[in-house]
């Protein structure tokens, strides 16, 4: 499909996406833990499908804590091995990690590079990263990983478009995780307690009272969303067509 004399490699069921169907799955995650908050249920749940899911963790974590004695490269190497443990606690397939700074006010350009590149060689039918757009976001990281991650997605296709990172292949569609405007709530009862060990794997970052403490929290706070009882994970999915100009998926919506 074409956009703007541009081919973006989208099909026109792209649309209109159902994560459902996604056999190839990339994480986009800025921190060691928040592919686990944001999507852990329901990365499980795709995997044990038979979906192939890569996570890629841009930053390297090493000042996420708040003891000044604690050695930020010591503490890199701690989350990498808490976000290891809890890849294969979810049952995932793969973690990388892109070794950013943390909370370092990244350069855009390098981080939307190191994203295309991973989209170029895992080929992902869904990409999921935080949304950007999420309206109370402090987190520098969170902000610019998400778009960075959205212009990666819609350059994925344009073989013109930072080609050092390697040829072209079909935009895959958005799934924004941490998002306000979600229009997906994913049943994550099944795969909940595999969240919570997940979570638990985090240990440099949470305590065990402090996981059930945010365990209930989600659940009692997800239970009465669309979708049925139950806890669930809310995500906002946009077909790559639909992130470039694309003002009538907002207007009329609140009428």
């Amino acid at each position: 499909m074409r956009h703007g004399g541009m081919d973006m490699g989208i099909g026109p069921t792209q649309l209109r996406p159902d994560l459902r169907t996604a056999s190839r799955v990339l994480v986009v995650a800025p921190h060691q833990d928040d592919a686990t908050i944001g999507a852990g249920a329901t990365l499980a749940d795709l995997a044990s499908g038979g979906a192939r899911v890569v996570v890629v963790d841009i930053t390297n974590g090493d000042k996420g804590s708040i003891d000044p004695e604690q050695s930020p490269p010591e503490l890199a190497a701690i989350r990498q091995d808490e976000e290891r443990a809890a890849t294969a606690i979810l049952g995932l397939d793969e973690v990388r990690f892109l070794d950013f700074p943390d909370f370092a006010w990244l350069d855009e350009r390098a981080v939307t590079l190191g994203i295309l590149r991973e989209i170029r060689l895992e080929k992902p039918d869904a990409l999921f990263f935080p949304d950007p757009w999420l309206p109370d976001e402090g987190h520098p990281d969170h902000r610019t990983v998400g778009l960075a991650a959205a212009a990666a997605l819609v350059a994925a296709g344009l073989p013109h478009v930072l080609p050092e990172a390697g040829p072209a292949v079909s935009s895959p569609f958005a799934v924004m995780y941490a998002t306000g405007r979600p229009n997906l709530f994913w049943p994550a009862g099944a795969f909940w307690e595999r969240k919570r060990a997940a979570l638990q794997a985090h240990q440099s970052q949470f305590t065990g009272a402090l996981v059930d403490l945010l365990m209930a929290y989600w659940a009692e706070q997800s239970a009465s969303w669309k979708g049925g009882k139950g806890p669930k994970e809310a995500f906002r999915l946009v077909s790559a067509l639909l992130m470039h100009m694309a003002p009538q998926i907002e207007i009329g919506k609140d009428d």
